[in-house]
């Protein structure tokens, strides 16, 4: 019995041909292509040149039709229908028409499954394109610094508190940080950058050693760029599978660098990037009409326009500043530009709410290219033409001033210092990291309907493994036993993991020394199933196979007390920065000719460290010391050389920072984590391809998941690739045989 099929493009119905095969191909990950992701289901079919069809695809053989003509540049929103039920959602691509005696002939189309078109959702946008970010802007000051530092900064997004959104991490790309107790006075090599911390200074200045905040870039949780692109693009959300639950996600974060060095010195001389709202207004006599909470004035009067009459004097009067009153409701503002002091400067505002009744929330905010000062401050709110608005107007003529002294101070913009990376490069960087795969969840009785499941590979496998009453689909009756194909699955002989080049001093010298890149890893045969005899094995077929992140990896220094003989501290920091690395008597800290380096997107865990060594902080003049502190590490956790973190960033195990030892047999490697068991299954002396033919019913085609697992009489498969003829059922199905272990 033949399906009855239907296709659909924007909701209008397609003419088939009566004869049409029409064959869906699925996969979720390809045992010949690892590092492929995004992958789905795609449909290739020629539907006839009819009247409707014409009229869909508006006559695209007619290249003189420019009205209202068939845009063949996008992807139009399909559906696929089997017995009149929604089967497949997803995107239709017209490739062209053929011809035939000057005629149109046949349309062919290709239709994508939704998880494909992530992509096309995306395009070129960058991460600093993702306007959410913004909720995470904040003054970058010694107070928010020092804070983030120590405890991070807590922001709160839609209701929601996000804690630790924002952390200063110990790294720098400038200054050469380390510790000496005993030394510290001393002026040879980089001595400012001792973060020691002198209790005994009666000063208080730690002799100008230590930490400034200008040292340090922010870095933000991974979780909320994935909430940015959820935010931005319709149609994407991601299920918390892994963003949500995984351990190995939970405290990874992006640092913050776009370009090398501190962040003052990257400024365009041309932008405006000191920031300063005003707040603090006082009044001796309060007008009904207006009310002022913090840097947010509200005005409740029907009056259309207002003056915002400023004085002041300013710290730098060679300086140019810019005033912006901005409504904060609907983003409308004035701009008004200045140099020096000021008496009774006019800063006119159309409010817009006339006879509506409105209430109007304002703010000034002050801004210049470097930190001024702004002092003895006076506003004057005054209405213009309140007549005109009938008896409900109200005049405003109020006098507010502000004692304290307004500062502006650097505005971190979130979105502007993102490092320079693609959306789409981003999460794709992301899964191949941890092996994960991606659907669109298709069931209107999924709690998930309409998002996109994210896991590792292992547990979307393992779903099926827990769940084998419902996940194992058992075809004996279906299956074609005349002929099949068994095939090897050797599609490579090495699997190479990258990261980005990164030419920092502590990644360079750990490559000189020990002749590899820290991070990385190549595997191979020898490495996965070895020959106890020979301890090798030949390999003479397959390729070399490359899975390379558009992220970079930086190796960090537990600092060594310079001044006790080398003993270790509990502060570890990264560098951003290269040149010649040497050390000199134990006695001085490690010197060299140091630059900072624009590096590749970086990824870390953030861990919150106590130390007993404490860390001199500098705020001027003055010295404060830090106990707690966020620690960069490649390890998700704090781990010991007998109880490793349970997560590395590193595909190979290496000699851990923290514990300086090594992970014994790299259990806790990205490799191990997420790859090591798919990929030692392919290169099984007993792994077999299997090309089988089944003839399929409408129930199992609707119904089929990547990841069930397919018993044949009594041998256990997975779906390595399914093409099926939509009509017929007559499938074609690639299937790798599963052992035991894998199923119990």
């Amino acid at each position: 019995m033949q399906n009855k099929v239907q296709l659909y493009i924007e909701n209008q119905k397609l003419d088939l041909f009566s004869d049409e095969s029409i064959e869906i191909n699925s996969k979720i990950q390809d045992l010949r292509d690892i590092g492929k992701i995004f992958t789905d289901f795609t449909l290739a079919s020629n539907v006839p040149a009819s009247p409707a069809n014409n009229k869909i695809f508006s006559h695209f053989y007619n290249y003189n039709i420019t009205t209202g003509a068939y845009d063949h540049r996008t992807k139009k929103v399909g559906i696929i229908e089997i017995n009149h039920l929604r089967f497949r959602e997803g995107k239709v691509h017209l490739n062209g028409v053929v011809m035939k005696n000057q005629k149109p002939h046949t349309y062919n189309i290709v239709f994508y499954g939704k998880t494909v078109s992530i992509k096309d959702l995306v395009g070129d946008d960058e991460l600093s394109d993702l306007d959410y970010l913004s909720n995470y802007d904040h003054e970058y000051n010694n107070t928010n610094v020092k804070a983030g530092l120590e405890s991070g900064l807590d922001f709160t997004v839609n209701s929601v508190s996000q804690t630790d959104a924002i952390i200063y991490p110990l790294i720098t790309s400038k200054k050469r940080l380390f510790y000496d107790s005993v030394g510290f006075n001393s002026t040879s090599g980089n001595f400012s950058g001792n973060l020691y911390f002198d209790t005994t200074d009666t000063s208080g200045t730690n002799g100008g050693r230590g930490l400034e905040f200008t040292d340090l870039k922010p870095a933000i949780k991974a979780i909320h760029i994935i909430e940015a692109i959820e935010n931005k693009y319709s149609g994407i959300e991601f299920t918390r599978d892994f963003f949500g639950n995984s351990a190995a996600f939970s405290n990874l974060y992006l640092w913050l660098s776009s370009k090398k060095g501190e962040l003052n010195e990257n400024e365009d001389d041309e932008s405006y990037t000191f920031v300063k709202k005003l707040t603090g207004y006082t009044s001796s006599d309060p007008n009904p009409f207006v009310t002022i909470s913090g840097s947010d004035i509200t005005i409740n009067t029907i009056t259309c326009s207002y003056d915002f009459v400023l004085s002041f004097t300013v710290s730098d009067t060679t300086e140019p500043y810019r005033i912006i009153v901005r409504n904060t409701a609907t983003g409308q503002e004035t701009i008004t530009d200045g140099v020096g002091n000021k008496t009774g400067l006019n800063l006119y505002f159309v409010a817009r709410n006339q006879n509506t009744g409105i209430t109007q929330n304002l703010e000034i905010e002050l801004s210049s290219k470097t930190g001024i000062t702004f002092s003895s401050i006076s506003l004057d709110i005054e209405s213009i033409a309140a007549g005109f608005f009938g008896s409900n107007s109200v005049n405003i003529n109020k006098t507010y001033t502000i004692s304290a002294p307004q500062q502006t101070t650097f505005l971190f913009d979130t979105k502007i210092q993102m490092p320079k990376l693609k959306v789409i490069d981003f999460l794709t960087g992301i899964f191949k990291m941890f092996n994960l795969t991606a659907y669109y969840i298709e069931d209107p009785s999924d709690t998930d309907y309409e998002k996109i499941y994210v896991d590792t590979l292992d547990n979307f496998y393992a779903d099926a493994v827990n769940n084998q009453l419902t996940q194992t689909i058992t075809l004996d009756k279906y299956v074609d036993i005349s002929e099949h194909n068994v095939d090897v699955t050797l599609p490579f002989t090495d699997i190479e993991f990258e990261y980005q080049e990164t030419n920092t001093v502590l990644m360079e010298h750990h490559e000189e020394r020990f002749r590899e890149v820290f991070g990385n890893a190549e595997f191979n045969v020898r490495n996965s199933t070895r020959d106890t005899a020979t301890n090798t094995i030949k390999i003479d077929r397959g390729t070399k196979y490359q899975i390379k992140l558009p992220f970079s990896h930086l190796k960090y220094e537990r600092l060594l007390n310079l001044g006790t003989f080398g003993t270790p501290t509990d502060i570890q920091w990264g560098y951003s920065a290269g040149g010649e690395f040497r050390s000199d008597t134990t006695s001085t800290p490690p010197t060299g000719d140091f630059d900072s380096r624009l590096i590749k997107p970086l990824l870390f865990y953030g861990i919150q460290q106590t130390t007993s060594n404490s860390i001199a902080f500098l705020d001027g003049g003055s010295a404060s010391e830090v106990t707690t502190y966020f620690r960069p590490s490649n390890s998700n956790e704090e781990g010991t050389s007998t109880t490793p973190a349970a997560f590395t960033l590193n595909f190979d195990n290496e000699v851990d920072e923290w514990s300086r030892s090594e992970t014994p047999n790299a259990f806790n490697s990205l490799y191990a984590n997420f790859y090591q068991s798919y990929v030692e299954g392919v290169f099984n002396v007993a792994r077999r391809m299997h090309k089988i033919t089944a003839f399929l019913p409408s129930s199992i085609i609707a119904n089929y998941k990547l990841n069930h697992q397919i018993k044949i009489h009594d041998r256990m498969f997975r779906i390595n690739s399914i093409t099926i003829n939509l009509v017929t059922g007559k499938s074609t199905i690639e299937l790798y045989n599963i052992f035991q272990s894998d199923i119990v």
